[in-house]
């Protein structure tokens, strides 16, 4: 059973609202060497605020894992320092095993594509994935409370500094098309009437599928995962 399973739900919520307040006050001052990509310190992170509702199921163990992997991400940049590396290494171990044993894929192969992954796409999938769990609601983009599809990928990339279009197609159209080889976690995936994201191993995606479901991560089957477009918000 993994750690965070067996954390009870109090000390959970406190853990997430430490991780809320690092990522609201910890200005991103210092360039990372974790990438040669340099985010835009204008981030728009009224994103991640206390209020979801903080239970021991899985999409609260991946939501509160991401929360913390992206305040250790800011802290890190903050602060270049081995300690602050290693926290940000345990934390997106931590979330990738979390989603590798709710959709079955090799942790490894999710921690070695966040690592190599740039600064922006890593921004963009930890505030993302930080959003599991909440429903679906059409036309919405509001953290905690309700996404389309669309507007969580806008949410998610807004966290990195980077603005995208409304709507799905819109988001493809403005976005450079990539090859699945080329594309890196938090990189659009599409097709027509949807978008979600690519989680960094082939077919897994993190998404707001339709009503009546969540934010989620899942497998596609082959026969989707045909239909899906690739492309790089961030260039």
């Amino acid at each position: 059973m993994p750690i965070a399973s067996r954390i009870p739900i109090h000390t959970l919520r406190a853990i997430r609202t430490l991780a809320v307040v690092l990522v609201l006050v910890t200005p991103a001052l210092v360039a990372s060497p974790v990438s040669a990509f340099a985010a835009p310190r204008n981030i728009a992170l009224a994103s991640i605020a206390p209020g979801k509702r903080i239970d021991d199921s899985a999409e609260a163990l991946i939501s509160n894992s991401a929360a913390r992997a992206l305040a250790a991400l800011n802290q890190f940049e903050y602060i270049n320092s081995a300690k602050n590396l290693a926290n940000l290494t345990e934390q997106m171990n931590s979330l990738s095993v979390h989603i590798a044993v709710t959709l079955g894929v090799v942790a490894r192969d999710l921690q070695s594509a966040w690592a190599n992954a740039d600064i922006a796409h890593q921004r963009a999938i930890f505030a993302g994935l930080s959003q599991v769990g909440v429903p679906y609601r059409l036309n919405t983009a509001i953290p905690l409370k309700g996404f389309d599809c669309s507007g969580l990928t806008l949410f998610a990339w807004r966290n990195a500094g980077i603005e995208v279009a409304r709507g799905s197609q819109a988001q493809f159209e403005n976005a450079t098309t990539i090859s699945a080889r080329d594309a890196q976690p938090g990189d659009l995936l599409w097709r027509p009437g949807h978008i979600a994201m690519y989680l960094g191993v082939p077919g897994a995606v993190l998404q707001a599928p339709y009503g009546g479901r969540s934010v989620e991560v899942q497998l596609m089957n082959e026969r989707i995962a045909g239909w899906m477009r690739y492309a790089n918000p961030a260039t």
